[in-house]
């Protein structure tokens, strides 16, 4: 049997073994690449989660240890440098919850989620704003 093929943008579906919606021109997808692209927004997405909660974990132990007698790590940015590091830290562990969220969605439904899309790109425009901000200030 053949698979039916999505068009990612215009969501015309056809059982013809065709790479380009007839409509609007973008790409079609499979189920099954629907699919292994929900796995990898999966995969992605967990690494961003974990590599930032070890991070978090790290930065956490070595600041709450500064300035105690035999430590061996000094914070000595202000409280405002440490609430922009945690900031930037949540943002990057938003984008990879939202991105597992999105690869669920398209694993079980066989096509992408803009909305995800879109809250991804947001998230991603809320960092470059908070490093923008936090860059004038320092000066």
């Amino acid at each position: 049997m053949q698979e039916i093929s999505r068009c990612v943008s215009c969501d015309y579906q056809t059982a013809d073994r065709e790479t380009a919606c007839p409509k609007c021109g973008k790409r079609l997808r499979t189920l099954g690449q629907a699919r292994r692209l929900g796995f990898f927004q999966i995969v992605i997405g967990t690494f961003l989660v974990a590599l930032m909660g070890v991070i978090t974990f790290i930065v956490t132990r070595a600041v709450a240890e500064s300035g105690r007698p035999g430590a061996t790590t000094t914070f000595t940015g202000t409280s405002s440098d440490l609430m922009f590091t945690y900031g930037i830290f949540a943002v990057v562990i938003a984008i990879g919850l939202v991105s597992i969220a999105g690869g669920i969605m398209t694993i079980r439904y066989g096509r992408t989620n803009k909305v995800v899309f879109f809250i991804i790109l947001g998230l991603a425009i809320a960092f470059y704003v908070l490093a923008m901000a936090f860059n004038r200030s320092s000066h």
